[in-house]
């Protein structure tokens, strides 16, 4: 049998070595608060990101895609806003390790902490996204984030490869029926020719002169430095924030057009 006296001693021994001291019960009060902080911040980070993967998702038409060249990994990779997959889950998990570790977090398991996290991040995401966070934070990340058009918002580095015959930017002015200025990202004044182009019967009807003012991509031809002749359009879901500068053009920037293009 163990002999509760030595037993007791070499415990004391313990604590004396190693200078062990108690703790006060608002420490672990204050401890188990901040993991629960700590987890709901994280949740509602993952929020967030939910949020941003329903705003992304909206008006894909993988037919304009598909018309525009995408390949059968283009369709994914637009489809999918894996960036955005991959940070939610991040979050969640991170939401998933503090909630185990507070004061009863022992008592459940792992499947339903986990599941009821993913849960309260979808429906959390999808209040976000009505009252219109998604939309704010894709403007914003837009404006600051490096390599957003290639992680945040792919579709969006997909549209700026003129040599493919795909062209983005803010429609600028409209010319006539047949023309419009565009300015691209690095705020190249474009002239697209918009008399050959049509939409897929399946598309909505798109009127140029609700889009002035608005981020779009055009699939066609590259007729020279600075035309290009469309023969279809696809408005952005998202990158409003990522083509702000290309808006602000003023006309002492983009004027006097040459004359053929008027």
């Amino acid at each position: 049998m163990i002999n509760n006296n030595s037993f007791d001693q070499e415990i004391v021994k313990k604590i004396k070595d190693k200078n062990i001291e108690p703790r006060p019960r608002w420490w672990f009060s204050a401890r188990n608060s901040g993991i629960w902080l700590a987890g709901l911040i994280a949740l509602f980070l993952g929020s967030i990101s939910t949020a941003l993967i329903i705003y992304l998702s909206t008006g894909n038409d993988i037919s304009i895609h598909r018309l525009a060249g995408a390949s059968s990994l283009d369709l994914l990779l637009l489809s999918v806003p894996f960036f955005w997959l991959a940070i939610s889950a991040v979050f969640v998990y991170l939401a998933y390790v503090n909630l185990k570790n507070t004061d009863h977090g022992y008592k459940y398991s792992p499947w339903l902490i986990a599941s009821s996290l993913l849960g309260a991040s979808f429906i959390l995401g999808g209040v976000l996204y009505t009252a219109g966070f998604g939309k704010t934070i894709d403007e914003m990340l837009g404006k600051k984030m490096p390599f957003y058009e290639y992680l945040a918002n792919p579709r969006v580095g997909f549209w700026m490869q003129e040599n493919k015959g795909r062209l983005s930017g803010v429609v600028l002015e409209k010319i006539n029926d047949k023309k419009v200025i565009l300015a691209d990202h690095n705020r190249k004044i474009w002239l697209v020719d918009i008399s050959k182009m049509k939409q897929p019967k399946d598309a909505p009807k798109i009127f140029i002169d609700n889009l002035i003012g608005q981020p779009v991509g055009f699939f066609g031809d590259k007729k020279g430095e600075a035309e290009f002749g469309a023969k279809g359009i696809f408005p952005f879901p998202g990158g409003s924030g990522f083509f702000d500068h290309a808006r602000k053009i003023d006309d002492n920037q983009r004027r006097p057009l040459p004359p053929e293009w008027r």
